[in-house]
């Protein structure tokens, strides 16, 4: 998957998901792949670390610049 498809589907993922349609099966895996692909481009173009995104259970997300 290019960077422009894994963008592509995750816009796509996002409005289903606020229309509230869960996701399929196959949609749950084309999603970890189109992450996986947009991982490597944050880190190399936006130069963000995984410690950026990192998720701490209980804790809320907050919008850094």
């Amino acid at each position: 998957m290019s960077p422009r498809q894994a963008t592509r589907f995750l816009l796509w993922y996002g409005e289903k998901a606020i229309a509230g349609d869960p996701p399929t099966g196959e949609e749950l895996d084309m999603f970890i792949a189109a992450r996986q692909v947009t991982i490597e481009v944050a880190k190399k173009y936006m130069r963000l670390n995984e410690s950026d995104w990192e998720y701490i259970k209980g804790r809320p997300f907050k919008v850094q610049e």
